[in-house]
């Protein structure tokens, strides 16, 4: 159950990386610019249509790694 709950949640935070690129990232917190960052530098942004499989793969094992800006949830 935990290992599906990562998914969904990598899944998650594609789909919100995607709507940063959709909107651009100027409009967006400085804590989701970060993460956007974060994961851009090794998810390319998706231009067509494609299987997810390779980014989703490629997030969980940052996510596992602790690879990720999480950080605190609140803000100083």
């Amino acid at each position: 159950m935990l290992e599906l709950t990562k998914t969904v949640a990598a899944i998650g935070l594609l789909a919100t990386c995607q709507a940063v690129d959709i909107r651009g990232p100027e409009r967006a917190p400085a804590r989701t610019r970060e993460m956007h960052a974060a994961v851009r530098a090794f998810v390319p942004v998706n231009r067509a249509d494609r299987r997810q499989y390779v980014d989703i793969t490629a997030l969980l094992a940052r996510l596992r790694k602790d690879a990720l800006p999480l950080g605190p949830l609140e803000e100083p």
